[in-house]
């Protein structure tokens, strides 16, 4: 009876041994001899943002174990380097991520905004590895960024929030002299009507369009009737910047912009496609160039986010967190030229824009007539 028992228990104990065994390789085994949750590609090329193209899709990277807002582990140009895989460009500017972005045919390693470094620009045809290094290690980044919002009004609580569009109010700022908003100009959300009748409500003269030059704003169909008379005006300042604040490009447009409509008529609004991105760094530069407090730039820029997802502080702080440590608070350190994003509250915010301002071009008396184009 014993023996029996034994012989039994040897057999079940086998049979264990071959399930684990087998699920542990249907587990871990990519299809390609890869073990771990790793995967072998290939960079076929480069695209125009150089971004390196591999031979794998998102389909792949799902089947190999990988999930957007895990953290991997990435063999590449004789380094390895850990990498946060997501579906947007969500790292701070240049650095470097997997990403599978929804309209690219293919997966891709690529530095966020700036595209990859020259020493990774010419490796087509290498073999790389991607293996799971932390499950979920960026997976709150993944979340707070990867959000979409809604383009039907009647989703939104009213016209303005719709618009994303509202008066800057920070310390310093004349009341009613700045606004921001969402393009009056471009209607592919369906907003720029909303925007147009709003800016017409508050009497706005002059634009700063972060997001169109004299060529494109001739290819949009059917403009709103305030939208057209402020281009007929002449008081729109096509200032196009890409997203990379910290590039020459950037900085020389937007000083230019900022040079110019410092001598139009207030009141002022600023606005690129979304009133998100562009528009935030903007318009937290010259908050600051006012005299606003961290705190203050910081819950201004949140209320896009509010508008758009219905995200706040007090409903999810950890996103908001994350928001304002990726994108407000990098183009903040950068004004400032500090590397630690805690000084933000501590120095003198307007000392250390008005700085920035000057060591990019900008003279004496063309930055105290900003300040009093937006001050007094």
């Amino acid at each position: 009876m014993a023996g029996e028992i034994v012989n039994k228990v040897k057999s079940i104990l086998c049979l264990l041994c071959v399930f684990f065994l087998s699920a542990s390789c249907a587990g871990n085994k990519a299809g390609n001899g890869g073990f771990d949750n790793s995967l072998d590609a290939v960079i076929t090329g480069y695209n125009e943002f150089t971004c390196a193209e591999l031979n794998i899709t998102m389909e792949e990277m799902k089947s190999a174990g990988f999930v957007p807002g895990d953290i991997l582990s990435v063999s590449i140009g004789g380094e390895v380097l850990e990498l946060p895989y997501h579906t947007g460009f969500f790292t701070r500017i240049g650095e470097m991520l997997v990403v599978d972005y929804p309209t690219y045919a293919h997966t891709v390693i690529t530095a966020s905004t700036t595209g990859l470094s020259k020493k990774f620009q010419e490796l087509t045809g290498q073999h790389i590895t991607l293996r799971l290094k932390e499950k979920g290690g960026a997976a709150a980044i993944e979340t707070a960024l990867g959000r979409t919002y809604s383009n039907d009004r009647s989703e939104y609580s009213g016209d303005a929030e719709f618009a994303n569009a509202r008066m800057v109010g920070t310390t310093g700022m004349a009341k009613g002299r700045l606004y921001r908003s969402a393009s009056p100009f471009d209607n592919q959300f369906g907003r720029a009507p909303f925007v147009s009748a709003y800016l017409r409500e508050q009497g706005v003269k002059t634009v700063l369009d972060l997001s169109d030059d004299e060529k494109k704003i001739r290819t949009y169909d059917e403009l709103p009737e305030h939208s057209r008379l402020l281009i007929e005006s002449g008081n729109v300042i096509f200032c196009k910047v890409n997203t990379n604040y910290r590039s020459d490009d950037f900085n020389a447009r937007l000083i230019a912009g900022l040079m110019e409509m410092s001598s139009r008529p207030a009141p002022y609004v600023i606005h690129c496609t979304e009133g998100k991105d562009r528009t935030g760094y903007v318009c937290a530069l010259l908050e600051a160039l006012a005299g606003a407090s961290y705190e203050e730039i910081a819950a201004d820029y949140l209320v896009t986010y509010r508008n758009y997802f219905g995200i706040t502080p007090e409903n999810n702080p950890s996103e908001c967190k994350t928001l304002l440590s990726l994108r407000l608070n990098d183009a903040l350190m950068y004004y400032c030229d500090i590397t630690d994003e805690s000084r933000l509250g501590m120095i003198n915010l307007r000392d250390a824009v008005s700085r920035y301002l000057l060591n990019h071009n900008m003279t004496r008396n063309q930055l105290d007539d900003l300040v009093r184009a937006l001050c007094e």
